[in-house]
């Protein structure tokens, strides 16, 4: 899902995790909501990442780097 924001200078459009050069939902399908403290307003459901997403970006870190990926300065 991805969430609009109703803020103008608040733009909510990436709601997934970034892993292995993909947008992708979380392992369980799980997201949970990211409140505005002001409204109270939900602005946003984003993935809840898990140990499982965490080990597979950084497997995928690690591959990148023993590659040359590039990136570095």
């Amino acid at each position: 899902m991805t969430a609009t924001s109703q803020f103008p200078n608040f733009p909510v459009s990436l709601t997934r995790l970034y892993i292995n050069g993909e947008w992708c939902d979380a392992a369980n399908g799980k997201t949970f909501d990211v409140i505005d403290p002001t409204t109270e307003a939900v602005v946003a459901q984003v993935a809840e990442g898990t140990q499982a997403d965490a080990e597979a970006a950084i497997a995928s870190a690690h591959r990148a780097f023993e590659q040359g990926g590039g990136g570095g300065r």
